[in-house]
């Protein structure tokens, strides 16, 4: 009778052993939602102000830096747009984007000079994954110009309210 347990031992020893495998494989799916996050630094509020002396307007404030990250699911980029809330007649307003030294990713460029017309605007279009950094010196330096047509306006000071928006 020992013996004959053995055997049956040793038999469903041998079944067992052929039912494993050295091998296993597991799948494993990984989904990244879209990622879209804009902040200007250096703007204490998103008013950009001019202020005349003698014959110029010039701009007056602090340097203002673009910042944001980006992650597409898909391959479908992202945009940041511009707008101007209140245009104001006779005065020409334009914008410049310097692209600073990217954290990581591809960093299309920034219009070289575009007006602001008072709409919604494409700044930066064609974004895909990336990071900018965060602060002062990341992201794209914006500079703003501006064109006066004589006495368009009385006072010394113009304040314009612009913002930006990322899709």
């Amino acid at each position: 009778m020992k013996k004959l347990y053995i055997i049956v031992l040793f038999i469903f020893g041998l079944i067992n052993l052929n039912a494993q495998s050295n091998s296993a494989s597991q799948t494993i799916e990984l989904r990244i939602d879209e990622i879209k996050l804009l902040n200007v630094y250096g703007a204490i509020n998103n008013n950009v102000i001019f202020i005349k002396d003698s014959s110029n307007f010039n701009y007056s404030g602090s340097d203002l830096y673009l910042n944001f990250t980006s992650i597409i699911a898909e391959n479908n980029p992202h945009y940041i747009t511009v707008e101007l809330k209140e245009k104001i007649e006779g005065v020409k307003i334009y914008l410049s984007g310097i692209k600073q030294i990217p954290m990581g990713g591809d960093f299309p460029e920034a219009p070289n000079r575009m007006e602001l017309t008072g709409g919604e605007q494409v700044f930066i279009y064609g974004i895909n994954s990336c990071y900018s950094g965060v602060g002062i010196g990341k992201g794209y330096k914006l500079l703003y110009q501006i064109e006066v047509e004589n006495n368009a306006i009385q006072n010394n000071m113009i304040i314009l309210k612009i913002e930006y928006g990322f899709k």
